[in-house]
């Protein structure tokens, strides 16, 4: 899912129960994803699952100078991480390595050039 649902418990879907014929109601709140039948009935941990809305930098302009940058937050998935010097995308592993939110650059960055970014993060 892409993100929680407005207002919360809004999310239904609906499918066939394992116990007595019932339906089982599919139901987001608060970004938990949760099983219950239509009696009331809570299934537990049973199905249920969670997960994490991602966002989005847009233009970030890493922090650091020379070889040595800092995003705001570690890109999720690391290869969501568009990097761009003076217009031209750079090929991580070729022209930086990033782990965490911490970029090294194969050549010096000067305080005059173009330096951007955008990428996802959870």
């Amino acid at each position: 899912m892409p993100a929680t649902p407005s207002p919360a418990g809004s999310q239904y879907v609906f499918g066939p129960s394992a116990n007595d014929g019932d339906m089982l109601q599919f139901k987001n709140e608060t970004g938990i994803v949760s099983w219950i039948d239509l009696n009331g009935y809570a299934w537990g941990n049973l199905g249920s699952i969670s997960y994490a809305a991602a966002n989005f930098a847009d233009a970030e302009i890493p922090s650091g100078s020379g070889t040595n940058f800092t995003l705001a937050h570690s890109p999720n998935p690391a290869a969501s991480l568009m990097l761009f010097w003076n217009g031209i995308l750079l090929q991580s592993g070729v022209d930086f390595t990033l782990a965490g939110n911490a970029l090294t650059m194969t050549q010096t960055v000067e305080a005059s050039d173009q330096f951007v970014c955008w990428y996802r993060y959870v």
